[in-house]
Formats: C-alpha cells, sequence, structure tokens
C-alpha cells in the first residue's frame, strides 16, 4: 500500500512562480570552496545578489543560481562533462573551472 503525504494543509496555496532573471554572464563577487573534493564544490554571491553553487562530482560539472540562500531550489545555468583531474571524477581545481567556463560565468 501507498501513502501519499502532502506538505500541503487544505487552504494552503503554493508560493506564485517568479522568473529568475539572470544577467548573462552572470558575474559572481565572493565565492567560497566548501568542498575540496568528492564532490568538488563552491557557493557564492552574484553582484546582483544571486546565490551561485557549482558542483563537481562523477565527471558531471553543474553550477546553478537562486534568488535567496537554500529557500528557493537554484536554476540550472551549465552543465557539462569532464573527466576530472587527473582523471579523478569528483576533484576540480578553480583554475579548470574557470577554463571551462570561459564566457559562461565572469569568476572573481
Amino acid at each position: 500500500m501507498t501513502h501519499i503525504v502532502s506538505q500541503f494543509r487544505p487552504g494552503d496555496q503554493p508560493e506564485p512562480f517568479r522568473p529568475l532573471l539572470i544577467s548573462f554572464p552572470p558575474e559572481v563577487v565572493n565565492l567560497v570552496q566548501t568542498c575540496g573534493c568528492h564532490p568538488s564544490q563552491w557557493e557564492g554571491w552574484t553582484s546582483v545578489g544571486r546565490v551561485i553553487y557549482v558542483r563537481f562530482r562523477h565527471g558531471r560539472l553543474w553550477i546553478g543560481l537562486a534568488p535567496d540562500y537554500r529557500r528557493t531550489a537554484p536554476t540550472m545555468l551549465f552543465v557539462a562533462r569532464y573527466p576530472g583531474e587527473g582523471g579523478d571524477d569528483g576533484y576540480l581545481h578553480y583554475e579548470t573551472l574557470q577554463r571551462l567556463t570561459e564566457g559562461i560565468v565572469d569568476w572573481p
């Protein structure tokens, strides 16, 4: 038997959809590496106050933007496959990130 549980109570309304305005390429003004490898991961802020998330794991580089920190799911900006540093599919140098995303993100 399957039970479906809803997060909404009767009468609750979901928040209306708000499009995420993205200046392209986004200018990152602050970036911190939050994990060194498995996955290599960064979080930061853009010049217009958006949050940027970067994650490299299993040879997949993913970059997303969100209007706030940890409340709204990020909008995917970029996804690419890359074998990783020295064949390690969970480790990426910051310099390699910059090179792979040149023209897509303006890094600090």
